[in-house]
């Protein structure tokens, strides 16, 4: 909304001189004070104008008569003038009335929807990437205490079998490199999970983690990407930024035919001699322009082209992307499934190994498995 008002001050006198026998204003001076103020609202979801204005008028007239040459009488008038009015402008072809303030604040509204997709974005990746640490902590949190388990049971089978500490330190001393390294690895996350998230307790708390394990991540893949992906919305709104240029462009380029719809209320009071009047007045005024540019703009149009080729570009781009998205979601799927296979042979590999250790362990005592075989299926059960 624009408000705008503005004050005037106004006088003139005059004289006359004449050879006439009547009666006439030989003298006349006016002093005129004009006060205006008008308030002007452009709506954004059209590109029309509406306009208030008031304008009010207080002109104060002196004269003095003569008859011949000698003077006869002098007289003042006060006047007081007001207007109301009211004013819609409609713009029916052209925007020529905030066209660009109009193209810019849908742009903004673009501009801002894009800006809060990408800190969602980056608060995603932020999100994604502390999970990804509390997961590697307790990868290596549980890493470390199966080679503490382990290094323990070949320390008690170094003092059943002193005879093999070669054999046995050997196996140790690996365990012991591997379990320094998962420690070490531990520690560095631990500190930097404590620090960044202020919790001084994960320096020493073990953690604990809930898998919920599914791979059916297609559900309507289409519409999954094309409502939730950030990426996709991102190019999106760069292909609707280009429709708000093409179609600005276009419409500058029509002529100009404008609707003025006008309705004023005017009050005239006027005190003369002795005597008073006042009168009222109601206006309607309804107007056509019409303009339509000679040579066109030739800047104009060269922008539509340039804006169209972007556009091109851009509806290019998205759909080269949900292209990529769409094989590389497929790819993760069956990734996924093959995972899920080999996960469950891992749990049968995993009671395999347990068994096989304690079959060796076993045999070993009864003296049919050898110091390396019992070794290697501890081993193998890491």
């Amino acid at each position: 909304m624009d408000l705008k008002s503005s004050a005037d001050f106004d006088y003139w006198d005059k004289n006359r001189t004449t050879n006439s026998s009547y009666i006439y204003t030989k003298k006349a001076n006016n002093l005129e004070r004009d006060l205006s103020l008008e308030a002007s609202k452009r709506f954004l979801n059209n590109p029309s104008k509406l306009i208030l204005s008031y304008d009010k008028g207080i002109p104060r007239n002196s004269y003095e008569r003569f008859k011949q040459s000698d003077y006869y009488d002098s007289y003042k008038t006060h006047s007081n003038h007001s207007q109301l009015s009211i004013e819609w402008i409609i713009p029916l072809l052209k925007h020529s009335n905030g066209a660009s303030d109009l193209k810019n604040y849908r742009r903004d509204q673009l501009d801002l929807e894009d800006t809060i997709l990408s800190f969602l974005e980056n608060k995603e990746d932020f999100i994604v990437e502390q999970l990804s640490k509390f997961y590697d902590l307790f990868k290596y949190q549980e890493q470390a205490k199966l080679y503490e388990k382990h290094k323990r049971d070949l320390q008690k089978l170094l003092k059943i079998e002193t005879h093999k500490r070669i054999a046995v330190d050997r196996v140790l001393i690996e365990l012991e490199k591997d379990f320094a390294q998962a420690q070490r690895s531990e520690e560095s996350i631990r500190q930097d999970l404590s620090i960044r998230h202020n919790i001084p307790e994960l320096k020493q708390e073990l953690v604990s983690m809930n898998f919920l394990i599914s791979s059916d991540l297609t559900q309507n893949l289409a519409f999954q990407l094309r409502e939730q992906n950030r990426s996709l919305k991102r190019i999106q709104i760069d292909q609707d930024l280009k429709h708000i240029d093409i179609e600005y462009y276009k419409n500058q380029d029509l002529p100009e035919l404008n609707l003025r719809l006008k309705a004023s209320h005017n009050i005239d009071q006027t005190t003369a001699r002795s005597s008073n009047y006042r009168d009222e007045e109601n206006e309607y005024n309804i107007l056509i322009e019409f303009d339509v540019p000679i040579l066109g703009y030739r800047s104009n149009r060269k922008s539509l082209e340039i804006s169209k080729l972007q556009l091109a570009k851009h509806e290019y781009n998205y759909q080269r992307k949900r292209n990529d998205l769409t094989a590389e979601i497929n790819a993760l799927q069956k990734s996924l499934k093959n995972s899920e296979s080999i996960l469950r042979s891992y749990e049968n590999l995993i009671v395999a190994s347990v068994q096989n250790k304690h079959q060796t362990f076993k045999n070993y005592q009864e003296s049919l498995s050898s110091i390396d075989e019992l070794l290697d299926a501890h081993s193998d059960e890491l």
